[in-house]
């Protein structure tokens, strides 16, 4: 989170965060100060996740009976974070199932495995549980996980577990080997985090009968496909709390689809009903200009936030802030 100050108006940007703890790393604290604008990700809206020990169940058992069954399951994963996370899960749900020991678990991503050296390092930044383990063997040093360089240095000649990059599919290792793989139904993939619209992975959740490839011929798709979220990004019960924690006079919603964010808004603003939180959702582009007077009276355009408060004149003073949601590529 970055805390800015411009002219004694207090801005704080979250950029994606969780205030919950995971494997390996620490919950977003909370703010010692209180800021006048929240720019708040909006990524799941009014949704809320699983508690963990049910997610890391369902993640653990899909990964098992799909080897169980001479399967290849593969896991579409980001290169930093939640890899870290799962290969955390996976390599301690490997070392207590012993049946499980000849079969092959590898992680494809040269960008993963750079991250793998700063994760073995800096052990004493996770949270307490993690720096705990770390006192008798680093808990990075996999015994039941190995790197895989490439697609040419894999012998695909049975039940394994990859995990590979792109998280959605969209094209690189993940994708080539979900083409190799969808057509058997003894594989499966599972998806363990948020899926943008028109990706691969947002598409397999409503489980086609047949896609497209890369290259363009369509491929039949019989392999089962599992959705387990373990995504980096807060949900519902967590922005609540945050917000009712901070209370922040006005808040801009960003990082989300128009109908999370148009959700969310709504949510809020039935629970801050007394008007002491205004609430903006700019479309990409959109700028939400708020002049604050000396005594930080903010005045809001009238066609960016909800409910729109009259010009403060009780000084002439005052200063601007034009926040800019900025279209992605």
């Amino acid at each position: 989170m970055f805390m800015l100050e411009i002219a004694g108006v207090k801005i704080l940007y979250t950029g994606d965060y969780s205030r919950c703890d995971d494997r390996h790393l620490m919950g977003a604290e909370m703010p010692s100060i209180h800021p006048d604008i929240l720019i708040l990700e909006s990524t799941y809206g009014v949704q809320r996740h699983r508690n963990v020990r049910d997610r890391e169940k369902r993640f653990t058992e899909f990964v098992h009976s799909v080897v169980k069954r001479g399967g290849r399951c593969l896991i579409p994963v980001f290169a930093l974070g939640r890899a870290q996370e799962l290969l955390l899960i996976v390599e301690e749900y490997w070392e207590s199932h012993q049946e499980l020991h000849a079969i092959p678990v590898y992680y494809a991503s040269a960008l993963a495995k750079k991250c793998m050296a700063v994760y073995k390092t800096f052990t004493r930044y996770m949270n307490k549980s993690l720096q705990k383990k770390a006192e008798i063997s680093n808990p990075f040093d996999f015994k039941h996980v190995a790197n895989l360089r490439g697609i040419d240095h894999f012998d695909d000649i049975g039940p394994c577990v990859v995990f590979a990059s792109p998280g959605m599919l969209q094209n690189g290792l993940s994708r080539d080997l979900y083409e190799m793989w969808c057509a058997d139904p003894r594989n499966g993939v599972l998806i363990p985090g948020y899926c943008v619209e028109g990706t691969l992975a947002k598409t397999l959740m409503d489980e086609p009968d047949e896609i497209e490839s890369i290259k363009g011929p369509i491929l039949p798709v019989k392999m089962p496909v599992s959705y387990v979220t373990f995504s980096a990004h807060a949900d519902f019960g967590e922005t609540s709390d945050f917000v009712e924690e901070l209370k922040p006079p006005y808040i801009v919603l960003v990082h989300g689809d128009s109908n999370n964010m148009s959700r969310l808004k709504k949510a809020l603003e039935d629970r801050y009903k007394d008007g002491s939180i205004r609430i903006a959702a700019p479309q990409n582009t959109q700028i939400v200009e708020l002049e604050f007077q000396s005594e930080k009276s903010p005045k809001p355009s009238a066609n960016s936030l909800s409910k729109p408060q009259n010009k403060a004149t009780s000084s002439p003073a005052c200063s601007f802030v034009k926040i800019s949601r900025i279209k992605s590529s």
